[in-house]
């Protein structure tokens, strides 16, 4: 897809013991992407366990796929060591992020991606 096509909203919500939505905040003010960024707490659930992490709703506007990957996905990823985010574009995706720019992992996963 080109940068041409750009989707209103993408909702991205990611988390981590150590996340800082502020940061998160500055970082998408200096790569020049709109968007609002809002602070969560996330339940993170296992097989024996679960914890709370901190977590950052974060919505863009007229944005495009390759500037979500390249923008924010790779260096929030990077910077925070995220291993997943949920994101949502409404009648193109659903899911895990990691999903939606290349073939699952998971062996129960089906991704389809809406035209």
């Amino acid at each position: 897809m080109s940068c041409s096509d750009k989707y209103t909203p993408i909702h991205y919500m990611i988390s981590n013991k150590n996340l800082s939505c502020n940061k998160v905040s500055l970082h998408l003010s200096s790569v020049g992407v709109a968007g609002t960024v809002s602070k969560q707490k996330t339940i993170i659930c296992d097989k024996s366990e679960s914890s709370i992490e901190k977590g950052c709703l974060i919505i863009m506007y007229n944005t495009c796929l390759n500037d979500f990957l390249e923008k924010i996905v790779r260096p929030l990823h990077t910077q925070y060591s995220l291993n997943c985010g949920y994101v949502s574009i409404a009648g193109v995706y659903t899911g895990c992020v990691n999903n939606l720019f290349r073939q699952s992992k998971c062996s129960n996963v089906s991704v389809t991606l809406s035209e």
